[in-house]
């Protein structure tokens, strides 16, 4: 940590102010929608998957027996089921 600190607080001042970008005023916590879209589209590029892929993410409901009771009526149709029977 003290290098950090170091490296941090010893960089040189370029005495130059910062500017903000036009779209400053729609920014969250300071980053503008245009600076997201840039880097999306870098990583797009990048990676080259597609956008929608790539930020995207798709749900699909995962269905579990897992701390569930099972009776034993339903336990002998899941293992007759699973070996070809059925009731």
């Amino acid at each position: 940590m003290a290098q950090v600190d170091e490296a941090y607080f010893s960089g040189e001042d370029s005495g130059e102010e910062a500017t903000l970008p036009d779209d400053y005023d729609d920014a969250i916590d300071g980053i503008s929608p245009s600076h997201i879209r840039d880097t999306l589209a870098h990583w797009a590029a990048t990676t080259g998957l597609d956008l929608g892929r790539l930020v995207y993410t798709n749900y699909r409901e995962v269905v579990s027996d897992v701390g569930k009771k099972v009776g034993d009526t339903e336990r002998v149709i899941e293992i007759a089921g699973k070996i070809g029977g059925g009731w």
